[in-house]
């Protein structure tokens, strides 16, 4: 069910968690680019994010399951933002370094991911409704 918006949404929260990591650094230290997936914590945060988002994608018969996913997802996240950033200003900051566009994949994953959850709520209350009219 890919042409359902909300399916949109998830696909583009995976690929941006699963492709633009590999794409753009996550921090910069000079003319030294550091990458996310240097590090296996964040690789396996960002690589947990695109299988959370995939596998809600294939379940569009369960939207409450797709709901709950995407709370995960959203939390998952949230967590992988502060780590990004705490490991921002605990070790590049001082050093002359600067925040690479993979800081804020997270951020962009949680605004689809947000956008998907209000999405799939909303078809939700489109089929309580119809169900009550029977």
């Amino acid at each position: 069910m890919i042409q359902r918006l909300q399916s949109i949404y998830l696909f583009l929260a995976a690929a941006c968690s699963g492709l633009l990591i590999l794409l753009f650094p996550t921090f910069t230290k000079g003319e030294l680019l550091i990458m996310a997936t240097g590090d296996a914590t964040f690789l396996s945060l960002f690589l947990l994010s695109t299988a959370i988002s995939i596998f809600s994608l294939s379940r569009y018969k369960n939207r409450k399951l797709q709901v709950a996913m995407g709370r995960l997802n959203i939390i998952i996240n949230f967590i992988l933002f502060a780590a990004l950033l705490y490991t921002y200003f605990a070790a590049y900051k001082d050093e002359g370094g600067s925040m690479g566009l993979a800081l804020f994949i997270p951020i962009v994953v949680i605004t689809l991911i947000s956008m998907a959850n209000r999405r799939i709520m909303g078809d939700e209350q489109l089929v309580r409704a119809a169900d009550r009219l029977r």
